[in-house]
C-alpha cells in the first residue's frame, strides 16, 4: 500500500457551535453601546472546538462510506471490491494508505470540497518522526533523530558524548542530598525532560 500524508487547515473553524455563544469584538474593533455578536462557527479556544470538528469530520466519512476500525474513533476503512483505502487520524493530522491511487485521488478531490487540505504526498515525516521507504525490500524504517537532536540541544546537551551508564559506578543516591525546599524552575524542565524521553521512547523505542 502506498501511505499519503495530509492535513486540514483552520481544522477547529470548520464545524457550527452547538449551543448559543455570544462574544465581543477583539481590542481595535468596536460595536454600538449593548450590541455584541452571536457565533455561528467553531473557533480555536472553545472548549468543546475538538469534539465539534471530530464530529463534523466522523459524520462525512461514514456519510461518504467508511467503517470505522477499533473502538477509538480514530481509524476508518473503505473497501470498493479491490479497491482498499485506510484512514487514520491525529486531530487534523491524516496519514491513508491504499493499494489503489485511483480510489484515493477520488477519495482526495472529495474531501478537499468540504475541507481545505494541505497535501505533503507521500509520507516522510509525521508527528516527528521520519519515515522512510524503501520500495524495493518492501520495509518502511522509522527515525527520531532530528526530535532527539533537538531535545538535546533545548537541555543544553548538544555536545554530551554516549555513555555505557547513566551515571558513575557505585554512586549513592541518598535522600539528604535534596533540597529541603523543590526548585520550581528545576523540577518542571526534569519533568520536559522525562516527558520528551517518555515521547520517543513510545514511538520509535529507542534504548534509553
Amino acid at each position: 500500500m502506498e501511505l499519503h500524508h495530509w492535513d486540514i487547515q483552520g481544522a477547529f473553524c470548520t464545524s457550527d457551535v452547538d449551543t448559543e455563544i455570544l462574544m465581543s469584538l477583539p481590542t481595535g474593533y468596536s460595536l454600538p453601546e449593548g450590541k455584541c455578536l452571536k457565533l455561528c462557527k467553531s473557533l480555536y479556544g472553545l472548549r468543546q472546538s475538538s469534539a465539534l470538528f471530530y464530529e463534523n469530520l466522523e459524520r462525512w466519512m461514514l456519510d461518504y462510506g467508511f467503517t470505522p476500525i477499533g473502538p477509538d474513533g480514530v481509524m476508518f476503512r473503505l473497501e470498493r471490491g479491490a479497491e482498499k483505502l485506510i484512514v487514520s487520524l491525529y486531530v487534523d493530522d491524516c496519514v491513508c494508505a491504499s493499494n489503489s491511487d485511483d480510489l484515493y485521488r477520488t477519495f482526495l478531490a472529495d474531501i478537499s470540497k468540504k475541507y481545505t487540505l494541505s497535501d505533503s504526498g507521500q509520507l516522510s515525516f509525521y508527528l516527528g518522526v521520519a519515515i522512510d521507504h524503501d520500495k524495493e525490500k518492501g520495509i518502511s524504517t522509522l527515525s527520531q533523530e532530528s526530535y532527539i537532536n533537538t531535545l538535546l540541544e533545548r537541555f543544553s546537551m548538544g555536545d554530551a558524548h554516549p555513555v555505557p551508564t547513566p551515571s558513575e559506578p557505585g554512586t549513592r543516591l541518598l535522600k539528604l542530598m535534596c533540597p529541603e525546599v523543590p526548585n520550581a524552575e528545576e523540577t518542571r524542565r526534569y519533568q520536559q525532560l522525562i516527558g520528551g524521553l517518555m515521547y520517543a521512547a513510545v514511538l520509535t523505542r529507542p534504548d534509553i
